[in-house]
């Protein structure tokens, strides 16, 4: 790959461990664009974390360990009455996940993962519309 006009070895997994030591580095003159690396590795390292946080929500209310509705039984007729504990969790968690993904929508390092995050935005305010109406 190129970086600031110089090519850094490269291989399957990223950076050559082999070729990509310190002398390297130094003989590719790269110390003269120390600031634009610093930009590039904080840019990743913000994405990262941005991804890393995403996923997170992103199990949290669509994977296998994600929220249930609790309900309890009414009269003969079953399971049927949503239980007030598990709604006030529900809600909670999704006021905290819209915020998160609120702040995400508007940092400039979420570029890559902006339509994830518009549409579990969507999707979680439909949710929080819905869980209104029923209480």
């Amino acid at each position: 790959q190129t970086v600031c006009a110089k090519a850094i070895p490269m291989d399957d997994a990223g950076p050559s461990i082999e070729l990509c030591k310190l002398q390297n580095v130094l003989d590719l003159g790269m110390v003269g664009f120390a600031e634009d690396v610093e930009d590039i590795a904080g840019g990743s390292d913000k994405e990262l974390q941005i991804e890393n946080k995403l996923s997170i929500i992103i199990a949290q209310w669509d994977g296998p360990e994600g929220f249930a509705f609790g309900f309890s039984n009414f009269k003969k007729y079953g399971p049927v009455i949503l239980e007030g504990k598990s709604m006030g969790e529900i809600m909670e968690a999704n006021e905290e996940s819209l915020m998160a993904l609120g702040s995400m929508a508007g940092n400039r390092y979420s570029a890559p993962f902006r339509d994830s995050v518009q549409e579990w935005i969507s999707n979680l305010s439909t949710i929080s519309d819905l869980l209104e109406q029923w209480i």
